[in-house]
């Protein structure tokens, strides 16, 4: 995509430029996580119905977050210094497209390692960047980040729950191209994107440093790391695990969408429950019932229990999610906004390519059902580590 300067320009408005961009930002999440739950949804039941083994489809996962780690902050670092995140965007976007339609041509297991890579590179950019332009952009609203955010559940559930039934129908394969065209989606939301300043900004070594060495940092990493495996079976292999008990696409992508319907309410009043609740006290319950959901997913005896067990999603991402965004902003300096959504990325990667390989490596020794009750067992490490940790509120957010 081209440079900012040479896009058509706006009409011009007495609207506030943060304001400006809350529609289009809204737009972004919408198509960007219509597109992810696609993808999250049915790419490791593709990878399962051309032949790639558990540990093969951990190997591809954990290809994700290991590009991730090193990409995410250097895409948050060019925002914070560039402040061109709609050219950013648009280039990444251009770059998700070309390397997904590569993992949708190959069928060997090495070229779709090479285009899964490509693919990390760029899509590692987009929460990166439209995450903390959409905190830029509220302003002394930041506790309402949920409000926008919960507008990528809606596109995510819509996605995920219309395509399962259509790939029943004419293959999983076919998801590629609903998944293409969300990202156009964003492409073509980008356009109406008013550009940060432009001016160039000091890399501010000393804030980021003072930031990633802080204990309540330190300690809400590692309880990252240890969720992170519960996460990712989930994630990665709930999706194999009902189509093995004798589920359908159609099956997974309406668990998938069950569970992230229950998610919109917390995010939309996200505010409100960071308002009553410390982001400690909201990860402690989140963390719990991530261990009880997986308890309950090794146990059921049937694809269909899949349904009411997903619905404590709204405890195990949306309240999670919520506590995490705001305290990692307001632990940052406000030149390093972005710089620090980055990290937070890249130690979520972490998690996520250790967890990739361990799951996948489970999954083909002793199956679905165990893997989730290991993964339990972390979520209970996660707990532990995280009650080690009692911070002193550093702002009323977190009051």
């Amino acid at each position: 995509m081209s440079d900012s300067k040479t896009l058509p320009s706006l009409p011009p408005t007495n609207i506030p430029p943060g304001k400006q961009r809350i529609p289009v930002i809204r737009s972004i999440y919408f198509f960007y996580f219509a597109a992810f739950g696609i993808t999250t949804t049915f790419l490791n039941i593709y990878y399962n119905d051309i032949g790639l083994t558990g540990v093969q489809i951990g190997v591809i996962s954990s290809v994700l977050p290991l590009i991730s780690i090193i990409a995410a902050p250097l895409w948050g670092v060019l925002s914070d210094r560039l402040g061109r995140n709609r050219t950013l965007l648009g280039i990444a976007s251009v770059g998700i497209i070309l390397s997904m339609s590569g993992i949708w041509l190959m069928h060997t297991f090495f070229l779709i390692i090479i285009f899964t890579g490509l693919y990390a590179f760029f899509d590692s950019s987009v929460l990166t960047i439209i995450d903390s332009t959409a905190l830029r952009s509220l302003g002394q609203n930041r506790d309402r980040f949920g409000r926008e955010r919960v507008w990528g559940s809606v596109g995510f559930i819509i996605a995920a729950w219309g395509v399962g039934y259509i790939l029943e129908r004419f293959g999983v394969e076919w998801f590629f191209l609903f998944f293409i065209l969300m990202i156009v989606g964003v492409l073509v939301a980008l356009y109406w994107l008013p550009d940060q300043k432009t001016e160039l900004q000091a890399f501010n070594i000393g804030e980021i440093k003072k930031f990633i060495t802080q204990k309540q940092w330190l300690i809400f990493s590692a309880s990252l790391l240890m969720i992170g495996l519960g996460s990712f079976a989930i994630n990665g292999f709930l999706g194999i695990y009902i189509t093995d008990l004798g589920g359908s696409e159609g099956l997974v992508g309406m668990a998938a969408a069950f569970a992230t319907i229950t998610e919109l309410p917390i995010l939309f009043w996200g505010d409100k429950i960071l308002k009553r609740f410390k982001p400690r006290q909201l990860l402690m319950v989140a963390f719990g019932a991530t261990g009880l959901r997986l308890l309950l997913y090794s146990i059921m005896p049937d694809a269909s229990w899949v349904l009411p067990i997903s619905l404590t999603h709204s405890l195990t991402f949306g309240v999670y999610w919520i506590a995490t965004i705001a305290y990692v902003d307001q632990l940052s300096a406000d030149e390093i906004k972005s710089s620090a959504q980055g990290i937070l990325y890249a130690v979520l990667n972490v998690s996520r390519m250790i967890s990739a390989i361990i799951c996948g490596y489970f999954y083909d020794l002793v199956g679905g059902s165990q893997l989730f009750l290991i993964s339990a067992v972390f979520s209970l490490a996660a707990i532990f580590l995280l009650s080690l940790n009692r911070p002193k509120a550093p702002t009323k957010l977190l009051e």
